[in-house]
């Protein structure tokens, strides 16, 4: 009698050559997160207020964003609107990853049209791997349109 073959569900490879954008005003996390994403990129950019992730936005080219919430001079709810509601930035995957762990903040990142809210602390070794995801999921559904 032969053994049972347990199918193994593959996990697909991770994004990589990802130009990223990551806005944050605490440059401990954005250090922290460089580094993680660092398996993902090509290039990584870092802004430490929402003014300066806005000027990122309008003069380079992204494939993804990582937003914090609580930011200052345009925090992360405005930089996440604009993006939805501006021709060229529209279809960017955006993931926001914030301290806030309310009801309230979860609902309105979803309702802005975040593709993925992680709570702070975040678990550096899934985050690769959560990009690589939200990147995949973001092209299949504008490929599809």
């Amino acid at each position: 009698m032969g053994g049972t073959r347990l199918d193994k569900k593959v996990k697909p490879p991770l994004a990589r050559n990802l130009d990223i954008l990551i806005a944050d005003d605490d440059f401990t996390f954005l250090n922290l997160a460089e580094s993680a994403l660092a398996p993902n990129a090509a290039r990584i950019d870092m802004a430490h207020d929402g003014a300066h992730a806005l000027g990122n936005l309008l003069d380079q080219t992204y494939d993804l964003a990582v937003l914090d919430l609580s930011m200052p001079q345009n925090d992360g709810f405005r930089l996440l609107s604009y993006i939805r509601c501006t021709s060229g930035l529209s279809d960017l995957p955006v993931v926001v990853i914030t301290s806030r762990d309310d009801e309230e903040a979860a609902k309105e990142v979803n309702r802005l049209g975040a593709d993925l809210m992680l709570v702070k602390p975040v678990d550096w070794t899934l985050l690769p791997s959560q990009i690589s995801d939200v990147v995949r999921a973001r092209n299949e559904g504008t490929e599809a349109a």
